[in-house]
């Protein structure tokens, strides 16, 4: 979030330009200077049950292709998918960054550079259990562009987008026949993974900490739609001392911190940087209030994990508090400073 704030203000677009976000956004309705406040909520409106409409159709086909046991088929499209984000998406972002820092970088360079970088992030995220960290940095990577690309959306649409998302979370996860309950219920009978881009991180302990390989089939603990996590901290041990295959003990350790860790899917990432994103394009006193409700949603929502011993959609509270501290502090708190700070009165 912090990192989509920051490239949300340098690389914010000029005043005037027509939006750049998915075609989704807009397919329906794009605003014009002269509509009413309802057109405008009703374009937003329909251009966001669109997008949900979308994704819904999408996991639902994600579903139908575990369920038959394609699950490499889901792995190519994601893999594929990545490689856009890296490589496309990512490059022009890297191009706009050097535009505006005024940083000089020969195309070969650039190129190269680039070319590297995607390879081993679709390496990292989908196929390789290469170390942690790399592929939690390649995960906030992929968040932070994803949720740059929605940040263009015009604001009526950004907000009607997460408040049916957030709809759409409670529906997918706690309904019966949800798709992403579905999914989830399917993984835990197989004991498989589920494909999808997941957020994870572990207990620390000493040695190098290694993600669970994504590889398609492959064995893995199941992993909860949004979240998944447990009170007890993980164990803290010693190195082994002599290189080799691993012990009983420690693939019991290994086991343990995966059930241990905490997992989210990178899609609420997303929403949660794109409703920050939108808030910096405000003022920074937002965005700090609207980081905090964002925070306090994901607590309450961990809080409630612990127990219902269940999945939850990490969406709701989250947008709602957010969206809630928005309002207040764009309507509220912000005037009230401004008018204190102009009046030279200090608090």
């Amino acid at each position: 979030m912090f990192v989509t704030v920051l490239l949300s203000r340098l690389l914010a677009p000029p005043e005037g330009t027509p939006p750049t976000g998915p075609a989704l956004g807009t397919v329906y309705y794009t605003e014009a200077p002269g509509d009413s406040a309802a057109t405008r909520v009703a374009g937003a409106s329909v251009n966001a049950a669109i997008y949900v409409a979308f994704v819904a159709g999408v996991t639902c086909c994600i579903f139908l292709l575990f369920r038959f046991h394609f699950v490499r088929t889901i792995w190519a499209y994601m893999s594929l998918s990545g490689l856009s984000i890296f490589a496309f998406m990512g490059g022009y972002l890297a191009l706009r960054l050097l535009q505006v820092l005024a940083v000089p970088l020969d195309a070969l360079s650039f190129a190269f550079a680039l070319w590297n970088f995607s390879v081993v992030g679709i390496l990292a995220t989908f196929i390789l259990p290469l170390p942690l960290r790399l592929r939690q940095l390649y995960l906030v990577f992929v968040g932070v562009v994803t949720a740059l690309w929605f940040s263009h959306l015009p604001p009526l649409t950004t907000w009607a987008l997460l408040l049916l998302m957030a709809l759409y979370d409670i529906a997918a996860v706690l309904c019966p026949g949800g798709p992403l309950k579905a999914i989830v219920e399917l993984a835990q009978q197989r004991n498989t993974a589920i494909p999808a881009l997941v957020y994870e991180s572990r207990p620390l302990r000493r040695g190098i900490s290694v993600a669970a390989p994504p590889a398609p089939g492959g064995e893995a603990p199941p992993v909860v739609a949004d979240a998944e996590a447990a009170a007890a901290p993980g164990p803290v041990v010693e190195p082994a001392e002599e290189a080799g295959e691993p012990t009983a003990s420690e693939a019991n350790l290994e086991e343990e911190e995966e059930e241990r860790s905490v997992k989210l899917g990178l899609g609420d990432f997303i929403f949660y940087s794109l409703l920050v994103g939108r808030a910096s394009q405000t003022d920074l006193l937002t965005a700090a209030a609207c980081y905090l409700g964002i925070v306090a949603g994901l607590g309450a929502t961990l809080a409630l994990l612990t127990l219902v011993q269940q999945a939850l959609p990490a969406l709701p509270l989250s947008i709602a508090l957010g969206a809630l501290l928005f309002v207040l502090s764009r309507w509220l708190l912000e005037p009230l400073v401004v008018s204190l700070a102009s009046a030279q009165v200090l608090l």
